[in-house]
């Protein structure tokens, strides 16, 4: 039998219909309800405060390394992390490197410094660090200097001869974070040079034929990294050859801006005090053609 309605449509109809808009309608409110990360740690009302981690998060499931991040050893996941009940999302602190102020102080880190490494400085400190822990020291997900090879060539560091301080890790010359010299070296270049190679020994200046090279850039002839030359030479090592019997006149490769780049791997505390202490100009001399360059005190200060 066939029932109809007062408006002539038969009830199976109604009850199809009926059915499809009550579908519908759970279907479309399934949408209201899901919101996104962004939107359920902008509210936080329905996060609870209450519990403990582990009631839901086994220990299995988290990474376990030789050396832990120090509030993860101790279980202490708030001193990171805000609590988030049922709701899947991640909710720290803070955001970025803000996070870690929370325990590490930026003067600490060297981050006031000049020169700073660019992941430090665009916050990114997971580029580096793992938050919870690693098999390596101070947090990194690899040994230093294969882990360096994530972003710097590894060509430029792997050729024939490789500087001897490089198989102890790049931090033997270079700071992690901050630095007052260009390169995130830990002393100006030559200084630095000098730390290891003595360039009075009789080794070292009949390696350069008696020339003194005490005041001159290292990097001039050499690559601090590696090379195919030996001697960490820049260029080919040959023996000489009688090219021409014309007189060979002198003359020196000093330049201005040579000289300018001399001037910015001097630490900032000497230019500040050199531009204070300058009436006008600074005057630079070669000491070995004797040519004098001037430079101004605002372009002193432009350089730090």
């Amino acid at each position: 039998m066939n029932l109809k309605s007062d408006t002539g449509i038969p009830f199976g109809y109604l009850s199809r219909r009926v059915l499809f808009l009550a579908a519908a309608c759970l279907f479309l409110t399934s949408f209201l309800l899901v919101e996104p990360a962004e939107g359920q740690i902008k509210r936080g009302g329905r996060f609870s405060k209450k519990g403990d981690c582990r009631s839901c998060h086994e220990e299995n499931e988290l990474p376990v390394s030789k050396n832990p991040h120090e509030p993860f050893a101790k279980k202490e996941c708030k001193g990171c992390h805000k609590s988030h009940g049922m709701v899947g999302a991640l909710r720290l602190k803070e955001t970025g490197r803000q996070l870690c102020f929370l325990c590490h102080e930026a003067e600490d880190l060297g981050l006031n410094r000049p020169e700073i490494h660019t992941p430090a400085q665009n916050g990114r400190c997971r580029d580096c660090h793992a938050p919870h822990g690693t098999d390596f020291a101070n947090l990194l997900p690899a040994k230093s200097d294969a882990f360096c090879f994530g972003c710097h060539d590894e060509a430029n560091f792997t050729r024939e001869n490789v500087h001897e301080p490089l198989g102890d890790g790049c931090f033997q010359c270079h700071e992690v974070h901050g630095s007052e010299y260009p390169g995130l070296l830990k002393l100006v270049p030559e200084d630095l040079c000098s730390s290891c190679h003595d360039s009075s020994e009789d080794s070292f200046v009949a390696a350069h034929f008696g020339y003194q090279v005490a005041a001159e850039t290292c990097n001039d002839c050499h690559t601090p990294h590696s090379s195919d030359a030996k001697g960490l030479l820049k260029f080919s090592n040959h023996a000489p050859e009688i090219l021409d019997s014309r007189r060979v006149e002198f003359m020196c490769h000093c330049t201005r801006k040579r000289f300018g780049g001399f001037l910015r791997q001097l630490p900032v505390s000497d230019l500040k005090e050199m531009a204070e202490e300058t009436e006008e100009t600074t005057l630079l001399c070669c000491q070995k053609c004797n040519t004098s360059y001037e430079y101004s005190k605002n372009e002193v200060k432009a350089i730090y």
